[in-house]
């Protein structure tokens, strides 16, 4: 009888299903380092493919282009133009960041004349918005030296015009001064410096002090270190609040297209420019109210007492008819007119800067006033109006 040695068949010894058996196991092994490998490779792949995603899809780019374009460089103030007070230029500083100016007539007679050098230190430029507009602008401080014993320190400001720095204030810091840094932060310049003590000569300065600058129609003011300002790009607004007023902390917030200070605020509509100011109030909060009962009025200044605004904005109010008895409050009636935006026993008004006919405003102050500077200004008649890209709603 002929044994039948096929495969799936084993001989009486059973050597075949043996060989067969060796033959699978070598088989699968190869087969199972095979998806191994496989495995591997897709693992691999898989790795290469996150880590192209996140250098060229996650990772941002940025070049130089879109650097200039969002902000200045110290290499840009480094090559900018600009004219310091009281010296004659303007200066076009070379990469070094120096610059000896042509020979000019000095002062301490006929045939004297004085080489003014000027060095911009530009390891101590600061970045930040100084106009509202949300485009980094720039400071640096620069020293001048004038043949003397002194070395007068400015503070420069440029302003970010298309990705283009261009002088826009300068003013002096002081005589033989130590800057030790600058910052900007909420619109605000911030300078950390040394300055003469009492007891200290022209070759000293020792006493640490803090200065605050703020750019307002193009020149750089010192103000009151508890004077602040507070500047909304979005709404386009821009004004000044005492951060102590009366014996209370002041703070800040916007949400949406409405500012509070305190319990305070002021908030920013949209309106034709073509309306008058009682034209986008009625449209904007009149319509379906009998005019009989709400009205637009304008708002009533005291007898003797300074408008609240200056005298480019128009201001209006939502009156309504007096109470026909005696024995009620004037604003009895105000329940038939829109809540809140109505008069009451606090001091509450629209405006309009007449400059920014675009946009008005509504002011809820309530039956007291925050400071806006030392002077006693309140908050709300320091705001200023200004140029807008995206309108509030």
């Amino acid at each position: 009888m002929t044994e039948d040695t096929s495969p799936g068949h084993q001989n009486k010894n059973g050597h075949l299903h043996d060989a067969r058996f060796c033959y699978n196991s070598d088989m699968k092994q190869k087969e199972g380092i095979s998806k191994i490998v496989t495995q591997l490779v897709i693992l691999a792949a898989f790795v290469i493919i996150g880590v192209l995603y996140f250098i060229f899809i996650r990772t941002p780019h940025v070049s130089q282009t879109a650097t200039s374009s969002a902000g200045l460089t110290v290499n840009q103030i480094k090559d900018a133009e600009y004219t310091l007070p009281g010296i004659s230029g303007p200066f076009v500083f070379n990469a070094s960041g120096e610059y000896a100016t042509s020979t000019l007539q000095g002062k301490a007679g006929a045939g004297v004349s004085i080489t003014t050098r000027a060095t911009l230190i530009a390891d101590q430029t600061a970045l930040g918005d100084l106009n509202g507009d949300g485009s980094p602008d720039a400071v640096v401080p620069a020293v001048t030296q004038m043949g003397g014993s002194g070395s007068f320190y400015y503070l420069v400001a440029f302003l970010n015009e298309n990705g283009q720095p261009k002088e826009t204030a300068a003013v002096l810091l002081g005589d033989r001064i130590i800057v030790n840094s600058i910052k900007i932060e909420n619109g605000e310049v911030i300078i950390a410096m040394m300055d003469h003590g009492p007891n200290d000569g022209m070759a000293r300065a020792t006493m640490p002090i803090v200065k605050y600058f703020t750019l307002a129609n193009n020149n750089l003011t010192e103000i009151d270190p508890n004077e602040k300002t507070y500047t909304s790009a979005k709404l386009g607004i821009t004004f000044s609040y005492y951060k102590n007023s009366n014996g209370q902390s002041v703070k800040v917030s916007e949400s949406g297209d409405k500012i509070s200070v305190n319990d305070q605020s002021v908030e920013v509509f949209s309106k034709d420019p073509a309306d008058t100011l009682k034209e986008a109030i009625q449209k904007r909060f009149l319509a379906g109210y009998s005019p009989g009962d709400c009205f637009v009025a304008p708002l009533q200044v005291a007898p003797g007492a300074n408008p609240p605004m200056p005298s480019n904005f128009v201001t209006a109010i939502i009156d309504y008819p007096p109470p026909t008895s005696p024995d009620k409050p004037f604003w009895y009636n105000s329940d038939k007119c829109p809540t809140n935006y109505s008069a009451t026993n606090g001091i509450s008004y629209f405006a309009m800067d007449e400059n920014h006919p675009d946009r008005f405003m509504f002011f809820s102050i309530g039956q007291y006033f925050i400071d806006g500077n030392a002077s006693g200004t309140p908050w709300q008649e320091t705001i200023k109006v200004l140029p807008l890209t995206t309108p509030p709603s």
